[in-house]
């Protein structure tokens, strides 16, 4: 049997980890769940999920082709509401306007990976940050607005450990040197 892994195209948030966890503190609710760990906060881009292990490398490659084909840049991009997918049962942040740039991208890897046959979930992106898991509701709580600052798109492996589940990254483009290729500079 080939071996799978579960895959999925995000950017970092640690920089605003404190920021995110306030944020988790503030709409915690007994209906809530359980907050999502510190080292798992990220803002997914694309998810895959199960993948033969064998194809990381085509991933990779198919990545590097996508970009080489935009003009990317760093992007800002403001968490200034929540919200819930109940059917998920996730508690969330996002922003309420998506830079066309992040739109582009993720449009661009989605148009990529069902050109290369991999099967993806046909719902709209919507980038957000999941702050809980298992929620049934949130807190009714203002939240100030997070700016994350997407500089490094990673390629992140989710790991089942007997600690839950971590998140870790396979493959990682920055989008800084991207952009300064892209003006020729070194």
């Amino acid at each position: 049997m080939t071996p799978h892994i579960r895959l999925f195209w995000g950017f970092d948030t640690q920089p605003q980890q404190a920021e995110l966890l306030a944020c988790q503190q503030r709409l915690a609710s007994p209906d809530s769940g359980p907050g999502v760990p510190a080292v798992n906060l990220h803002l997914t881009l694309l998810f895959l999920g199960s993948v033969p292990l064998g194809t990381l490398e085509a991933l990779i490659q198919l990545t590097n082709s996508t970009l080489a084909r935009l003009p990317l840049s760093p992007m800002a991009l403001t968490l200034d509401h929540s919200g819930l997918f109940p059917r998920a049962k996730a508690g969330w942040v996002g922003p309420s306007q998506v830079p066309e740039a992040l739109q582009r991208l993720e449009s661009s890897l989605r148009a990529a990976v069902s050109e290369a046959g991999w099967p993806l979930d046909p719902r709209p992106y919507r980038p957000h940050v999941t702050l809980f898991r298992k929620a049934r509701a949130l807190a009714s709580a203002d939240i100030p607005p997070i700016t994350l600052n997407l500089e490094q798109l990673y390629l992140y492996e989710s790991v089942s450990t007997p600690l839950g589940v971590r998140y870790h990254p396979r493959a990682s483009w920055s989008l800084i040197q991207h952009h300064r290729q892209a003006r020729g500079e070194a």
